[in-house]
């Protein structure tokens, strides 16, 4: 049977358990001093751990050993996406891309924004309950609230950058069995996948995007919803280096 696992970011500094974690731990789990747990500190390291004390509103662990956590996919993923009007759609998407595995998730505001502010305390949550549900060790950065032209100006441009956007001649390239982002994303490099909101991006959004040398790619035949079209990416990369592993 394997360990509880819990996150603890600052675990290499000091012994005590965040009070969210120490309150499962004690109240909900009825774990008790001497009971073995794993730990996590979210950027890349597991360690086993043992309650030393515990009351009923905090728990010290001593840590007995420390294990690096290999991260199953190789390059940084970052979806860049419009947060959805209904908060439950757009927290279940960010709930499973943490499951499925990706580095960064940006909730940008776009000129047909469904939802203009969000707050990324609840999000952060959700993440790091997704993260210790799929044993992963690592901690993806949520940035909320962020203008599409600054996500636009700012990635690098040395990562592959993808705009989910289908116009007349992605059309035709799709006709020739092209304009996937297979087509533009090589095992190897970072890649930045850009979603819209349900009302799709603004001309004025994707020239900006275009000009910068963002690629336009399709998801798929199908018209997606905007959490659907976030997952689909995501899988979209890990499916393409699969297939590389598969074939190395």
């Amino acid at each position: 049977m394997s360990l509880p696992l819990f996150y603890a970011p600052d675990i290499e500094q000091s012994d005590r358990l965040p009070d969210d974690e120490a309150g499962h731990i004690l109240r909900v789990l009825r774990m008790q001093a001497g009971d073995r747990l794993r730990l996590t500190d979210g950027r890349g390291s597991f360690f086993d751990a043992v309650i030393e004390t515990a009351d009923r509103k905090s728990c010290y662990v001593s840590v007995c050993g420390q294990e690096p956590w290999q991260k199953p996919w190789r390059d940084r993923i970052t979806i860049a996406i419009a947060p959805t009007k209904q908060s439950e759609r757009m927290e279940w998407m960010l709930e499973k891309l943490v499951e499925i595995g990706v580095d960064e998730v940006v909730f940008i505001e776009s000129e047909h924004s469904e939802r203009r502010r969000i707050k990324a305390e609840r999000l952060e949550r959700i993440a790091i309950s997704a993260m210790k549900q799929s044993l992963k060790a690592s901690f993806p950065v949520i940035r909320v609230n962020i203008p599409i032209q600054t996500v636009i100006a700012d990635t690098p441009k040395t990562a592959v950058r993808l705009i989910a956007y289908v116009d007349e001649a992605v059309r035709a390239e799709i006709t020739q069995g092209r304009g996937y982002p297979s087509d533009f994303y090589h095992v190897g490099q970072d890649v930045l996948i850009l979603i819209g909101p349900e009302g799709d991006f603004s001309p004025s959004e994707v020239e900006s995007a275009l000009l910068a040398g963002f690629a336009p790619v399709s998801l798929g035949e199908s018209r997606l919803r905007t959490e659907t079209a976030g997952l689909v990416a995501c899988q979209w990369i890990h499916t393409l280096q699969a297939c590389c592993r598969i074939g190395e």
